[in-house]
């Protein structure tokens, strides 16, 4: 059986890049969203023992994820950094072809309000259920819902720029 550090090291090998990409679309800044994965690698790693297995373990980290960039977010040293920088990438997953495309997804992702990109991004990025985005979070389904909704209508808007503006 592993001990706590070669386990936390093999779900950082394994999810690693999905945290940094969730906390860099939370948090819109590169650095700030690194601070943030480490700072969840630590806490994974001080909390493996307590670790029970009830949630999917991609689950338990993205929480971690979310609480700390939540903490980030509220501290006075976010307010006074460089706010509204664009991801240097989007998803592997992610359909768009061509740069210009990514770019402005990401753009629209990073003006959405925190709530809305939240959720946007435990839903229709991490590919969380609305009922697992909506645990993950800690508000109710229906707020969940809520919020994914408004977050695809307000990226809507954004991008029909985008979409019009093509040749």
């Amino acid at each position: 059986m592993k001990n706590g550090a070669e386990k936390t090291e093999e779900l950082f090998k394994k999810y690693g890049d999905e945290i940094l990409r969730t906390c860099m679309l939370i948090l819109r800044n590169r650095a700030l969203a690194e601070d943030a994965a480490m700072t969840v690698y630590e806490k994974a790693f001080s909390a493996f023992h307590g670790f029970r297995g009830e949630a999917d373990e991609k689950t338990w980290l993205i929480r971690i994820a979310v609480n700390v960039c939540r903490n980030i977010l509220k501290s006075s040293a976010y307010r006074t950094s460089a706010e509204g920088e664009i991801p240097d990438t989007v998803s592997e997953r992610d359909e768009y072809s061509d740069a210009e495309t990514k770019a402005a997804v990401s753009q629209a992702l990073m003006s959405l309000h925190d709530i809305y990109r939240e959720a946007a991004v435990l839903h229709l990025y991490n590919g969380f259920t609305l009922k697992e985005a909506a645990k993950l979070a800690g508000v109710s389904q229906s707020a969940m819902t809520f919020r994914v909704s408004k977050a695809k209508e307000l990226l809507r808007k954004a991008l029909e720029e985008c979409y019009y503006d093509r040749p």
